[in-house]
């Protein structure tokens, strides 16, 4: 007689039972994991939407930016926390605000939810792109605090993070057009993407003029779906609302400056205005330093991470939200640093403060004693952590 031992083991209809069940590994059981919780967090999200029934999110300021362009109004209302993006980005919104706030609401936050899906995998490429799948499994749990006000609110900044993460992907791998035009797209949706383009003309030479023409083409592209005198009435009032936008030192933001003024020690405007400036010189120096000093991807990695930490800190306009930029950052240090078996209370810090970066979505009783200065202290104590490896001389082989 056969010996049963030997046969293959079947579920109770004779198939072979599924692999996704039953993983084979930890390592698989965390994978799995891990993606089921992201995957929980976009059906979630898309749940609730449906279920309010409308789109009271800042997808409104979108939907009311590209009607008042087809309309020929102002799209600048000098206000702080009114539309702040450049007029192209009416422009690109318009075949979302044409579906309709409900449809465009789910697709515009399914599109930006799949782009830092795969901008969340070429990270970790990045940084273990030996243990990729592993470490996004858990990178994806640990982001998930982090990041879900932001996705949930349909905020511009999850589609410019996702893009900003695949221009450094790129640029590790020498793609310098295709990484160019992330960063256009990147500054075409949240102007805030500003950051990484300096930072990478600056220490990329094939970059430059890429981006020069990228800019170029962002800057022209109103003209093309407008008249002239309107379009430079908008880029004049844009540069108005700017000078109130980030002109003003402190405000309800959460940034280096609110911090301070929390602690009991608020910073005048023009030493402020110092530091930004500043803390800019510095960003450039560490991350010509970790260009220098790290293989393509581990440099390209360091330059994502000071140029969001940089805006973390230092935009005078930040939201709670805004954070969610850094807490890929964040998750994916974390969980590189768990699977690579790093000093225990490394790993254990990280994760804290991916935890603690969703600190806005933990009730108002917490949302109210940590509001605008807290986040911005997870920002530089996980500098701390970033700052010592980014120094350290990597042995090249």
């Amino acid at each position: 007689m056969p010996n049963d031992s030997l046969q293959p083991k079947t579920g109770t209809l004779g198939r072979a039972p599924s692999k996704w069940l039953f993983p084979s590994s930890a390592s698989e059981a965390l994978i799995r994991t891990g993606w089921g919780c992201w995957l929980t967090l976009l059906a979630v999200v898309s749940i609730m939407f449906l279920v309010k029934g409308g789109d009271r999110s800042v997808v409104w300021y979108y939907h009311a930016a590209s009607a008042a362009w087809w309309a020929g109004q102002d799209l600048y209302s000098g206000q702080v926390d009114s539309f702040n993006y450049l007029p192209a980005f009416a422009v690109l919104f318009t075949p979302f605000h044409l579906m309709g706030p409900v449809l465009a609401g789910l697709l515009w936050r399914w599109l930006s939810f799949a782009a830092l899906t795969g901008g969340f995998w070429r990270l970790v490429r990045l940084i273990a792109p030996d243990k990729a799948p592993l470490v996004l499994g858990i990178m994806l749990v640990l982001a998930i605090p982090g990041v879900a006000g932001m996705v949930r609110n349909g905020q511009a900044t999850t589609i410019m993070t996702a893009l900003m993460i695949h221009a450094a992907a790129d640029m590790a791998e020498e793609r310098w057009s295709r990484a160019s035009l992330w960063l256009g797209l990147a500054v075409a949706l949240k102007p805030l993407a500003i950051v990484l383009i300096l930072l990478s003309g600056a220490l990329y030479r094939p970059m430059l003029w890429r981006l020069i023409a990228a800019m170029a083409v962002v800057l022209l592209l109103p003209f093309l779906a407008a008249s002239s005198g309107y379009v430079v009435a908008q880029y004049r009032a844009m540069a108005e609302q700017y000078g109130i936008a980030y002109g003003a030192a402190l405000g309800p933001w959460s940034e280096f400056g609110m911090m301070m003024m929390k602690f009991g020690l608020p910073l005048p405007p023009a030493a402020m205005t110092a530091l930004r400036l500043a803390a800019a010189l510095a960003t450039l120096g560490l991350a010509s330093v970790a260009r220098k000093r790290h293989e393509d991807r581990l440099g390209a990695f360091y330059i994502l991470a000071l140029s969001i930490c940089y805006l973390m800190l230092f935009n005078p306009a930040n939201e709670e939200n805004t954070y969610g930029a850094l807490a890929g950052i964040v998750a994916a240090s974390a969980a590189a640093a768990l699977v690579r078996r790093r000093p225990v209370w490394i790993a254990a810090c990280l994760v804290v403060l991916c935890v603690a970066l969703g600190s806005d979505g933990y009730g108002t009783l917490v949302f109210q004693a940590t509001k605008l200065w807290f986040k911005p202290l997870a920002c530089i104590v996980f500098l701390g952590f970033l700052l010592p490896q980014l120094l350290t001389r990597e042995e090249r082989a």
